[in-house]
């Protein structure tokens, strides 16, 4: 019986009437428990209870004070969104964080986490020694989830690796969680329209009356303080903006509930956050809401932290594969995996974008292909550098039919890239295909390795191909082997001269490339896969890529536990790449 995991969350709990902050630690807290039937509890920083969020907090949220959590031993540390990257600069806890290095020892990353975009860049802030705390810190996480695109931005320059942008965490729950949760104020006596106001500053007016000439009630709630008809409780808070005729807010977490709740509502602030969220929700005209899009891009939101949680916490899905025809196997680099997905995507009115050699074998350039029968064209490994994709290709083909894209992982993420600066709608017509990368070998190397096999025979290369399981190539001359040869996988494999300067510098580290599926050999996992029955290794890295490989009926597959393929893999270090 497996035991439960438990993981420890560093979040924004404070001791004020902020509704945002209670609310985006009690969703992601459920959202681990409910997706990944994880234990979390969140670290504790009150020094005392809030009156009307005591009830809510016993009921539906675990904490454990920063004096006992070394004794929860978790198996992940998550640093949790709102800005607690500001926050840590400015408590105690940085000095507890930076002083516990065992808490995070077996996994640590954040969630959506946030600077309010103004601290990290920072030039003064820089001159601060917990500054430099906290980007060592950074350093060490497994996974950077922020809400701001510039400190994403700043982020990746700053480490060279992938940083991801997710959603609010109180985004992580639907608009039904949060109904019900819904209790409505006593002080409301009758069901007369009125227009609720939330503040969230020391400086706006609070103030709660019935205005006659309206017809309505306005109450402007300010999170720090009390008001003449007794403070809200969360379920209140929330029954009020669900149904309130119009709701105003200087609150971030204001916004975000209303969207998610599909109410009218006008924002007082332009910080960071929100114009972020704006950005990405297209709230161009505030009276005229297009909530159709707005849920499609929750979902899809939803969807995105899903996944990349599901990696942080090791559940990707993995597998040994292999196709059922041998025909296919024996001309394959990847037990034929490859060419069953892509055969399905042909079947289906389809195209497949894939790496081919050139007649002479000094080239290797993608195509397109949309017959079965040129799939052997994309056949087979290709240890050598390939010109860039036809992305402008891809994105017309993307218009009205499937794509599967086959790459090495930086061209994946950049085809992510372009497709997300086009028109991202184009994501559902595609599936993408990592293959597991040690380097791109330098093309002048290739060229000069095959002009000296021709020099040496006298002979002229018409075909070649890599065997994958000694690691050798045969090269012939019409039907003669003119070599096996050893020489340029053991000198690709172990001389950083042969392979691309990019990739000395490549941060396309595992799991963070933004693709479906992630395949290659499945060296040290033998006791899996005696006789290369089952033969690649498939990582799922979505729901999606689950479906279309389960669903494939000419596939023969084998879970195995992903700990496991990443410990004894060469992905052992998490990484596509392993030149030192």
């Amino acid at each position: 019986m497996n035991m439960q995991k438990k993981a420890l969350i560093v979040t924004m709990v404070e001791n004020q009437y902020n509704y945002g902050q209670r609310l985006q630690a009690y969703a992601l807290q459920k959202f681990l428990q409910d997706k990944f039937d994880l234990d979390s509890y969140i670290l504790d920083y009150r020094s005392r209870k809030e009156k009307d969020f005591e009830e809510f907090e016993e009921k539906h949220m675990k904490f454990i004070n920063k004096g006992n959590s070394r004794s929860l031993n978790p198996d992940f540390t998550i640093f949790g969104g709102d800005q607690i990257f500001i926050w840590i600069k400015k408590f105690v806890i940085n000095k507890f964080i930076i002083k516990t290095k065992e808490l995070y020892n077996k996994c640590l990353f954040s969630y959506a986490s946030s600077d309010a975009g103004k601290y990290f860049g920072n030039p003064e802030e820089a001159k601060n020694p917990l500054y430099n705390n906290l980007i060592s810190l950074l350093d060490n996480f497994k996974g950077i989830s922020i809400r701001e695109k510039s400190t994403k931005e700043f982020l990746e320059h700053k480490f060279k690796r992938k940083v991801f942008n997710h959603l609010d965490p109180v985004y992580l729950l639907t608009k039904d969680d949060y109904i019900s949760l819904m209790e409505k104020p006593k002080f409301i006596k009758e069901d007369k329209p009125f227009n609720f106001t939330y503040t969230a500053y020391k400086r706006d007016e609070k103030y709660f009356y019935y205005d006659e000439k309206n017809n309505s009630y306005v109450q402007t709630f300010n999170q720090q303080y009390k008001v003449s008809s007794g403070n809200l409780t969360m379920g209140e808070f929330l029954w009020m903006i669900y149904h309130c005729n119009n709701f105003y807010t200087t609150s971030f977490h204001g916004m975000s509930l209303a969207l998610i709740l599909n109410r009218k509502f006008e924002i007082k602030n332009n910080d960071s956050r929100i114009e972020t969220a704006k950005a990405k929700f297209n709230l161009k005209d505030m009276n005229n809401i297009d909530y159709e899009n707005v849920n499609k891009i929750i979902e899809n939101g939803r969807n995105e932290s899903y996944d990349y949680l599901r990696r942080m916490l090791n559940e990707e899905y993995t597998f040994l594969g292999t196709s059922k025809s041998k025909e296919i196997v024996k001309k394959s680099a990847t037990n034929g995996v490859v060419t069953e997905l892509s055969r399905k995507v042909i079947q289906e009115g389809g195209v497949v974008y894939g790496v081919r050699f050139s007649e002479d074998y000094r080239k290797a350039f993608y195509i397109a292909v949309n017959k079965e029968e040129d799939l052997d064209l994309l056949a087979g490994c290709k240890y050598v550098e390939a010109e860039a994709p036809p992305f402008n290709s891809i994105v017309e083909d993307l218009k009205t039919k499937k794509v599967l894209f086959v790459g090495v992982p930086c061209w994946v993420n950049a085809l992510h890239s372009f497709i997300n600066n086009t028109n991202k709608e184009l994501f559902n017509n595609l599936t993408t295909i990592s293959l597991i990368c040690h380097a791109e070998p330098l093309s002048k190397e290739w060229i000069k390795y095959l002009d000296n096999i021709e020099s040496s025979s006298k002979q002229k290369i018409t075909r070649l191909y890599f065997e994958r399981r000694t690691k050798r190539i045969r090269v012939y001359s019409g039907d003669k082997l003119i070599k096996f040869d050893l020489s340029w996988l053991r000198k690709f494999l172990n001389d950083k001269s042969v392979v691309c300067a990019k990739c000395l510098k490549c941060f396309n580290k595992f799991p963070f490339i933004e693709t479906d599926f992630i395949i290659g050999d499945s060296w040290g996992l033998e006791k899996y896969n005696e006789k290369y029955e089952i033969g690649n290794l498939i990582f799922c890295m979505n729901k999606k890529a689950i479906e279309i490989l389960k669903s494939n009926e000419n596939i023969k597959i084998k879970e195995i536990p992903t700990e496991e393929a990443l410990r004894q893999s060469k992905l052992k270090n998490r990484r596509l790449f392993s030149h030192k």
